[in-house]
């Protein structure tokens, strides 16, 4: 998937971010619980573990990132030491991965972060901006 502001969708494939889903866990009705996403290709070797991630730093824009998400807003220990197990097993450096706080408030905690204050719409298990239309 490419991702892009919305200005820039007519150069998306030239400007744009790819962001990979590598692994995506679901509940026994079908309803996602986790994901695992990289921003692009691992293209930078750990020279301590030999395990490659993707460029990070101040100019990282683009093919960058590494992502656990999940449904809950607190993901459970095991299942993020699961996550972290798997990645490890892929040979994903998983030594920069940040723990990210979660509920009312603390959006707040990160300087420089820069949140969309765009009251959302839930559909299922879509979530899409509020006066956009459903899918």
């Amino acid at each position: 998937m490419t991702v892009a502001p919305c200005p820039l969708l007519p150069a998306m494939s030239l400007l744009g971010g790819a962001y990979w889903v590598i692994k995506a866990d679901k509940d026994a009705d079908g309803k996602y619980l986790s994901a695992i996403v990289m921003g692009g290709p691992p293209t930078v070797q750990n020279s301590k573990t030999g395990d490659c991630t993707t460029m990070d730093g101040p100019f990282a824009r683009n093919n960058a990132g590494l992502w656990i998400l999940s449904r809950k807003p607190e993901m459970d220990p095991v299942v993020l030491q699961e996550q972290k197990d798997w990645l490890k097993s892929q040979r994903i450096d998983t030594s920069k991965l940040l723990p990210v706080r979660q509920g009312d408030g603390w959006c707040s905690d990160y300087p420089g972060a820069f949140l969309k204050n765009t009251p959302l719409k839930f559909y299922d298990d879509v979530v899409y901006p509020a006066g956009s239309t459903r899918r």
